[in-house]
């Protein structure tokens, strides 16, 4: 959840980047001005796996690798999925990764400081709140809300300025989930073992409509929700993570609500 504040693992994450949009024919233009992912219909829940005939029909969406002055993807590049239907938004990953590794062990941990994680972000404009939920190489989980931008910005300050024991990051992270999301994943190689090189991982996730319609949210065609996917690439050799996006954002920074992506929901076929 890199925030436009100096994090003692990450002090470089703050510089500010030129906003270049890179285009791609996977994305469709919402009223002429901002570029969005179609999520298509599930008549069913999708295959957490990624093999599925509801999977083949989405849309397959790069990350871009932050700063945005670098390559579209890196070398450990990802793609991402996206379906729905009444219950549930569905997202499905692939990402490219030579050194799978996490030191989490447990839900509602800042998955984002101990290795490899990627990031959901939900936001629903109408009402300024948004979701933050992380999910790593091994399955675990952590979901935060915050009410607007400014209550975001609180949170981040105070895990970035004060150890876990004083009120810091473990404190925030280790309260109560405002939900559950459905989380698997699966490493293609040898999880958390740097002599052994990897080939990437898969991290399916279903986040329930109920959870996020239970303050009066829309959900469906025409609903006003975007959406941003990160992801923290670490590896034993680099002493930062490498960062990446569903958007070319125009700073390292996660929390650019305005830059987030309309999310357009595919109708029922029915």
């Amino acid at each position: 959840m890199p925030m436009s504040i100096r994090h003692p693992v990450f002090p470089r994450l703050s510089a500010c980047l030129a906003w270049t949009f890179l285009a791609s024919r996977a994305c469709i233009v919402v009223a002429g001005e901002m570029p969005a992912f179609m999520a298509v219909y599930a008549e069913k829940p999708p295959a957490m796996d990624g093999d599925d005939s509801i999977w083949a029909r989405a849309t397959s969406y790069p990350l871009h690798t932050l700063p945005v002055d670098a390559p579209n993807t890196g070398e450990e590049g990802g793609r991402f999925r996206l379906a729905w239907n009444e219950e549930a938004l569905y997202v499905f990953m692939e990402l490219t990764d030579f050194d799978a590794n996490s030191a989490s062990l447990e839900d509602g941990e800042p998955h984002y400081a101990n290795g490899d994680a990627m990031e959901l972000f939900l936001y629903y404009e109408p009402a300024g709140y948004y979701w933050e939920m992380h999910a790593t190489p091994h399955g675990l989980q952590t979901i935060l809300f915050y009410e607007n931008a400014e209550d975001a910005r609180g949170i981040a300050e105070r895990a970035f300025s004060a150890p876990m024991a004083d009120g810091g990051a473990g404190s925030e992270f280790s309260a109560e989930p405002p939900m559950r999301i459905a989380v698997s994943a699966s490493v293609d190689g040898v999880f958390n073992n740097a002599l052994k090189r990897d080939r990437g991982y898969r991290i399916a996730l279903a986040v329930p409509a109920d959870e996020l319609t239970k303050r009066g949210a829309a959900w469906g065609p025409g609903a006003a929700w975007r959406i941003l996917i990160g992801r923290y690439n670490y590896t034993w050799d680099r002493a930062e993570p490498e960062l990446s996006a569903s958007s070319p954002l125009t700073s390292a920074n996660f929390h650019l609500l305005d830059e987030y992506v309309h999310l357009v929901f595919e109708k029922d076929s029915q």
